[in-house]
């Protein structure tokens, strides 16, 4: 531990290339899917009602998360990720997390940029009002690569110290990269015959004592002609549990693995401006399936889904809006893991390309 640290304080001082990060700039990760109509836009918040299958009750919920950073100076981020909801279902429950962090980057060139990244955790959970603050310890390392204008890839690789289960995890997804007081004060959405979009992308695998999971999350829509794009959606994600507690016996292992597939088409309404209204609708198929190993019990649930919306995007920059879509979720499969309808306004990005 000694020696990794050393390490890093070394390559903290050993960044001498010409800063692309400036005092001012945001940083906002864009690593949350949002939406009911596929491919989910980077994910900001929404509120939602879905029909529960069990009761046929109605559940309602309201969320928000982003995260976000700002340079301090130059080299230097501080930020947070937060995350806060409130639902209805039975009663009212809420939760928060909030995941403070500073981020240096030691490399910060216009076409490379290198960091490295402590944080802590502090969050409430649920109806027995659950608290935890600072019991973990993140750090993390990581790399960006500029794909488009203000978008940047990120591997990272990150360590989560915890009492008894720490975790390790490798994974890459999306950063937005915001300069304020740079932009046009009227810039119009880049979007045309061509044009690919991008809500939230991303991909990890993390492993803990007796626990691994991955999976990815990836997504766009291409435009068939100045106004009309198709989208498309793959997620996967797996799970791997070891639940035995002694070594004379069989070890229990529990897993899991999922698959959401979907597609969609969405016109706009008006060529591009700075406020643009749409329609979409798409369809969809989501498959997931447990095992127990000792027991060899396995549980499936699959679901086909049709889906219908529409809404809005402000355009921030040329090729980054915000969005806004109210959206409507009908299931066709009666299954009763999953609600038959769900109704929601998400908010969230979208970047061009």
């Amino acid at each position: 531990m000694k020696h990794t640290f050393t390490l890093l304080f070394i390559l903290l001082l050993s960044g001498l290339a010409h800063a692309q990060l400036q005092k001012g700039d945001w940083l906002i990760a864009l690593d949350r899917d949002g939406g009911l109509v596929p491919p989910y836009s980077a994910d900001l918040g929404g509120l939602s009602v879905q029909n529960d299958p069990y009761t046929d009750d109605t559940r309602a919920g309201l969320d928000f998360g982003v995260t976000y950073g700002y340079a301090v100076i130059d080299r230097l981020v501080v930020g947070a990720s937060v995350d806060a909801g409130v639902s209805f279902l039975d009663g009212l429950s809420g939760s928060y997390r909030l995941d403070p962090f500073a981020r240096y980057y030691f490399l910060n060139r216009p076409d490379l940029g290198a960091f490295g990244q402590v944080g802590t955790r502090i969050s409430s959970y649920g109806y027995n009002d659950t608290h935890s603050a600072f019991h973990e310890l993140e750090l993390k390392a990581g790399v960006q690569i500029p794909i488009a204008s203000g978008l940047l890839l990120t591997p990272t690789v990150e360590y989560t110290a915890r009492a008894g289960r720490n975790v390790l995890a490798v994974g890459a997804g999306l950063e937005l990269l915001l300069q304020p007081g740079t932009e046009g004060e009227q810039p119009t959405g880049d979007f045309g015959k061509g044009t690919l979009t991008l809500g939230a992308q991303s991909a990890s695998f993390a492993r803990r004592r007796r626990v691994l999971q991955g999976g990815f999350s990836v997504g766009g829509q291409y435009f068939l002609t100045d106004r009309l794009a198709a989208g498309v959606q793959l997620g996967f994600g797996y799970l791997r549990i070891d639940v035995g507690n002694f070594p004379t016996t069989v070890r229990d292992t529990y897993g899991g693995v999922s698959v959401d597939i979907g597609a969609s088409a969405r016109y706009y309404l008006s060529p591009p401006k700075r406020l643009v209204w749409f329609v979409d609708g798409g369809a969809g198929y989501t498959h997931s399936w447990s095992t127990n190993h000792v027991s060899l019990d396995t549980r499936r649930s699959s679901n086909t889904y049709l889906s219908t919306g529409g809404g809005a995007q402000y355009f921030i920059r040329d090729n980054v809006a915000l969005e806004a879509t109210p959206q409507f979720r009908y299931n066709l499969t009666d299954d009763e893991l999953n609600p038959r309808t769900s109704l929601g306004i998400n908010f969230g990005f979208r970047v061009m390309l």
